[in-house]
Formats: C-alpha cells, structure tokens, sequence
C-alpha cells in the first residue's frame, strides 16, 4: 500500500509538473502573441502616421500649386487688362502725311473718264483734264460725266486707297484732283482729245498704330 501511495504521488507531482510546463508553455506563447499584436499595432501606427504626413504634404503642396496658378492667372488678367488700357489710349492712328499718286494718263481717260473734262484748245484739239467741278469759265468743254463733284472725289479716294494698300478710314476726304497732267501730252483719243502722260493726285495718309 505505502508502495502505491509512493506512486501515485510521483505520478501526481509529474502530472503538475507537466501541468505547470503547460500553462507556462500556454503563458509564454500568450505573451509572445499579445507582445507580437503590440508590435504590429505599433507599426501600424507608424505607418499610418507616416501616410498622413504624405498626404498632409501633398495637400500643401496641391495648395501651394494652386495658390501659384491662381497667382499667374491675376497676373496675366492684369497684364491683358494694362495692355488693353495701353491699347485704349493709344491713338488709333498716326499723323497725317501729305503724299502724291502718279496714274498713268491713258489708262485713267480709258478706265475713269467720268473723273475728267476736255478743254477745246483749238481746232480738233481738246486738252483731257482731271478735277472734280467740269467747267471753266469763258471755255469750250466737253463735260458729259453723269458723277456729282464729291462721288468723283470719293472714287478718287477709294482708287488711291487700293493702289497703296490701305483702308478708306486712313485716306482723308479731301483728294486733291489734278486737273492738267504731267509730261508729254499724247493724241490719238476719241473726240480729238490729248491726254498728257500722268496725272498727279495729291492725298493725305495716316498709318495705323
């Protein structure tokens, strides 16, 4: 009896023994879990720590960006606004220049007869000349253009504004018609007319700032 008793008392502190290893087995195992959760918490925390510091560096620097573009864009509204101010009291025109037009004798008699009149100078002799009013006092004329004064002055101006290239708003009203021509005086034109080589128009123009 004091045999088994012996035993089962071996057995039974063999028994906590490995009970005891167990649970502390169970306890270090618990530990290192509990120790590894902290660790990951851990970094979990860094990193989601280090993600808002990215993303709170990306919003200042998207805000910086945008108060940059906001910058440029008054900038360039306020430079197109100087520029159109600028513009705006800048006259629109330079100064009138006197300058004249040399046109060609026998094509303006052929092309634009309305413009002229002939004066008989003698017998079968009548001199082509070019100006606004067809008459002149004490003389014979042959003036049959249907056009008024100002109609002839105003297709003056716009023949002289197509010759030089410019528009009618940088020609002034008051084209000067020559009258008598420049050079040789040539026949061979209906109603024994004579036509000399150039006609001389005088005109006003101003260029465009």
């Amino acid at each position: 009896t004091l045999f088994r008793s012996k035993q089962w008392y071996q057995r039974r502190v063999a028994k906590v023994a490995l009970e005891k290893a167990a649970k502390e087995k169970r306890d270090r195992l618990e530990a290192e879990r509990r120790e590894a959760e902290a660790q990951a918490r851990a970094r979990a925390a860094v990193e989601q720590a280090r993600k808002a510091e990215v993303q709170r560096k990306a919003a200042e620097k998207h805000a910086a960006e945008q108060q940059r573009r906001a910058a440029l864009a008054k900038a360039e509204e306020e430079r197109i606004k100087k520029e159109e101010e600028q513009r705006r009291l800048q006259p629109k025109y330079g100064p009138w220049e006197q300058k004249t037009l040399l046109i060609n004798g026998a094509w303006l008699h052929n092309c634009k007869m309305n413009w002229g009149f002939a004066i008989k100078w003698k017998r079968k002799r009548w001199g082509w000349h070019v100006a606004p009013y067809h008459s002149c006092p004490g003389e014979e004329v042959q003036a049959d253009s249907p056009l008024t004064p100002n109609q002839i002055v105003a297709e003056a101006k716009a023949h002289i504004a197509a010759v030089v290239g410019v528009g009618l708003d940088q020609i002034r009203d008051d084209v000067v018609l020559p009258c008598r021509g420049v050079g040789n005086i040539n026949g061979g034109f209906p109603r024994w007319r004579v036509v000399w080589d150039n006609y001389m128009f005088t005109y006003f123009v101003r260029s465009k700032n």
